[in-house]
C-alpha cells in the first residue's frame, strides 16, 4: 500500500445505513402488534449503533492517518541559522498554522451520539410498559 493513501470505507457506512432503511421499511409493513413495532424498531436503532460504532473502530486508523496528513499540511517547517550550524547542524522548528478558537464553547459541551440510541430504547421500553 502507498504511504498516506489510507482512507475510511465510506461505502461500508453508507451500505449498512441502506440495509437499515431496508429492514425499516420491511418493519413498517410486516404485521406486528404496536409493542412489536416498537421493539422492532428499538432493535434496528442499537444494531444500526453497533454497526456504526464496528465501522468507527475499524476506521480509527484510517481516521488519524486522514488527520495527520490535513497536520502535515497547515505546519510550516523552516530552518534557523544558529551559531552551531557552521559545522552542518541544523535546527528545525515546526510552527502550526491552524488558529485556536476560544469561542467554540459547543465541541466541549456536546452530547454524545451513545445518548440519544439510549434514550430511544429506553423510551421504547418504557413506551410498551404503559399499554
Amino acid at each position: 500500500m502507498k504511504k498516506g493513501s489510507m482512507r475510511p470505507t465510506w461505502w461500508l457506512l453508507y451500505l449498512s445505513a441502506a440495509v437499515i432503511l431496508g429492514l425499516l421499511w420491511m418493519e413498517v409493513k410486516a404485521p406486528f402488534s404496536e409493542n412489536g413495532h416498537t421493539w422492532a424498531q428499538a432493535g434496528l436503532v442499537m444494531v444500526l449503533f453497533g454497526l456504526v460504532m464496528t465501522w468507527l473502530r475499524a476506521n480509527d486508523a484510517a481516521f488519524l492517518t486522514e488527520e495527520y496528513e490535513k497536520y502535515k499540511k497547515t505546519t510550516i517547517t523552516y530552518t534557523l541559522d544558529t551559531p552551531s550550524s557552521r559545522h552542518g547542524d541544523m535546527f528545525v522548528t515546526e510552527v502550526n498554522t491552524q488558529s485556536y478558537e476560544q469561542d467554540n464553547r459547543f465541541e466541549r459541551s456536546a452530547i454524545p451520539v451513545w445518548v440519544f440510541s439510549w434514550m430511544t430504547v429506553l423510551t421504547a421500553f418504557f413506551k410498551t410498559q404503559d399499554k
